[in-house]
């Protein structure tokens, strides 16, 4: 039989668009964040941190969350590109959503890390473009009070508006003229021992001393494993990134992609 253990690290893996320096997460807004947001190329007044604002690694979980930008106040897909050092303290800052023995010994323990936490971490099954779920599961990050401030104020460094492109890729799916490689290029995003304990996928707890949250003074040494840089490309309206295209691809939606 399986080890549960093992079935973890099987499972709970993060893929994300990331290079050395940032890494790319998504959320959905309604029009009135989304377009304060572009324009300022930062979160505005709208943007309110008195609660908790999920972020999202995986293309396709928030496109299954927002329905590919239908459902009610997910109107507007928005990509946001921030620091691998800010995304590195939220995942040591992780309290899981759900109760897990394996990893909190006791349910007391579990609900007190979780009731004082800035930082809810939640796994769910991936999906494929049509919804259905996959054996591996995506990550979303639930975040509050002082973590959210830093997110909205330090780590972000570029927002993009992805919604036309998203309407796009749904209606090819609609049509029946998806091809995989309209898709963005994830790779799973490297974590180390610790923060694997942290986040569920193996360890216990216990094992973590009880430290400081980390600023940017007191960190020496973030990880750094070089992968494909997210690209972009400026337009009249807005800015999209450019993903890897076949040349099938680049004749279908040639405002988003380059040719390979």
């Amino acid at each position: 039989m399986e080890n549960k253990q093992e079935k973890k690290q099987e499972q709970n893996k993060i893929f994300a668009q990331f290079n050395d320096k940032t890494i790319r997460v998504y959320q959905a807004f309604r029009d009135e964040i989304a377009d304060e947001a572009v324009a300022l190329g930062k979160f505005g007044p709208h943007f309110r941190t008195g609660r908790m604002s999920w972020i999202k690694p995986s293309f396709l979980w928030m496109m299954y969350r927002s329905g590919w930008s239908t459902k009610k106040g997910q109107e507007r897909i928005l990509a946001i590109d921030m620091e691998r050092e800010g995304f590195n303290i939220i995942l040591m800052q992780a309290v899981l959503s759900s109760f897990d023995k394996d990893i909190y010994g006791t349910y007391e323990k579990w609900k007190l890390k979780f009731e004082s936490s800035e930082v809810r971490c939640q796994w769910d099954p991936d999906r494929d473009v049509y919804g259905n779920p996959l054996k591996r599961r995506a990550i979303q990050l639930g975040l509050s009070g002082n973590i959210l401030k830093r997110y909205k104020e330090e780590w972000i460094i570029k927002i993009i508006d992805i919604t036309n492109y998203v309407v796009n890729m749904r209606e090819s799916i609609k049509n029946g003229n998806f091809i995989d490689s309209m898709l963005p290029t994830e790779k799973e995003y490297p974590v180390d021992s610790q923060t694997k304990i942290v986040l569920g996928i193996w360890g216990k707890l216990e094992k973590i001393p009880n430290t400081p949250i980390p600023t940017k003074n007191t960190i020496q040494n973030p990880n750094c494993i070089t992968t494909m840089p997210a690209i972009t490309i400026p337009r009249s309206e807005d800015l999209f990134p450019v993903m890897p295209c076949s040349a099938k691809m680049a004749t279908l939606f040639p405002e988003i992609c380059i040719s390979m």
